[in-house]
């Protein structure tokens, strides 16, 4: 006798309010993969995992450290993009168009790191050689919250492991955070090369 079992996308229904943390975990994390890797279909995986991800914070996370916490050590993803698979699970927003604000976001963020590190005139270079060649002091002047993110993003560095680096890679390569790939090698560029011009 051979039996069938139903795929993850058939028990969301029937899911909701039974499933174990351990289950509901298997299936967002099948689903935003199939999703990240599918050509065409990729919005029903999105979908399906938006809607185990809202199972899982009404059934698992009593408080919202719970929730960010269950979502790093157990899910893989950020809070963030936790957000954005329920919202195109509940219609919110559709796949492109939070692909579309990631587009903005980063044209945002590329139009402000050149306008913060000098002008036309005064480099040559476009882009992450801009950031690269901006003079070391340039940061001297942090505010009190960015000054904290700093010391965190040091920290963070300092203290990662190979094994941390090699699960980093992977996550931006293969898992959910491929959107961040030339965000995350223009920081490691440029964090190299003004490290490296210090001659330390």
């Amino acid at each position: 006798m051979v039996t069938t079992r139903p795929s993850p996308t058939t028990l969301s229904s029937s899911v909701a309010t039974t499933a174990p943390e351990l289950l509901l975990v298997r299936y967002i994390k099948a689903h935003v993969r199939k999703g990240d890797q599918a050509k065409n279909k990729s919005d029903q995986h999105y979908i399906a995992a938006g809607r185990y991800l809202i199972t899982l914070k009404v059934s698992y996370a009593p408080s919202w450290e719970a929730w960010e916490d269950l979502l790093r050590i157990k899910v893989g993803l950020s809070t963030g993009r936790a957000s954005e698979l329920m919202q195109i699970a509940d219609g919110r927003k559709s796949v492109q168009e939070i692909r579309d604000g990631k587009a903005q976001s980063v044209a945002r963020l590329r139009a402000r790191k050149s306008l913060h590190f000098g002008s036309e005139e005064e480099s040559d270079d476009e882009g992450p050689e801009s950031v690269a060649t901006a003079p070391l002091g340039a940061h001297a002047a942090l505010g009190p919250s960015n000054r904290n993110d700093t010391e965190r993003l040091i920290d963070a560095l300092a203290n990662s492991t190979p094994e941390m680096r090699n699960a980093a890679v992977v996550i931006v390569l293969e898992g959910d955070r491929q959107t961040a790939f030339e965000a995350v090698t223009n920081a490691v560029s440029d964090l190299y090369k003004q490290l490296s011009r210090a001659g330390r």
